[in-house]
């Protein structure tokens, strides 16, 4: 793990703690476009700048979604937690949780950070998880030995890394 890596995994980890902060007065529950998983799910919404989805009991991940599309997908995962952070409509941060445990799945840093009373440390590099057929791309290795690939997808919620090939 590179030290650009560590620092946007602190940085999710306090954006998180501030949403938990502002669920509080910001917060609702309103339905939920994951109907499968949950009825409804936790918004937290400032101003029209940006929103915050919570899913309990589940986790965001590169998925194969049909037999012939790969694309984000959240699927059950008892335990855990999955949010996204859009600004001004366009998902910028995506993440799971459990415990003290934090998974990226997309990162788009910028000033926006600053809202959450976070420094961006001018790091622009952005965490996404669009994969392309690629042998030499570790991503899409990694991909391709989880169970993900498979259809349907298959996740391990009760690993520290639910999306991590099995060994």
């Amino acid at each position: 793990m590179t030290i650009l890596d560590k620092l946007k995994l602190e940085r999710v980890k306090q954006i998180f703690t501030k949403l938990l902060e502002l669920e509080v007065t910001l917060g609702r529950n309103e339905p939920s476009r994951y109907s499968w998983l949950q009825p409804y799910y936790r918004q937290i919404k400032e101003n029209g700048r940006w929103c915050a989805q919570i899913l309990d009991n589940s986790f965001i991940a590169t998925a194969r979604i049909s037999k012939q599309a790969i694309g984000s997908s959240v699927l059950h995962a008892k335990g855990w937690t999955a949010v996204e952070l859009s600004i001004r409509g366009k998902c910028r941060l995506a993440f799971n949780v459990r415990d003290d445990i934090v998974i990226i799945h997309r990162f788009e840093p910028g000033t926006w950070e600053s809202w959450f009373g976070v420094d961006h440390c001018s790091d622009s590099i952005s965490l996404s998880p669009e994969l392309f057929d690629d042998k030499k791309d570790p991503r899409w290795n990694r991909f391709m030995a989880s169970g993900l690939s498979e259809w349907p997808p298959r996740l391990d919620p009760a690993a520290a890394d639910p999306t991590a090939p099995v060994t």
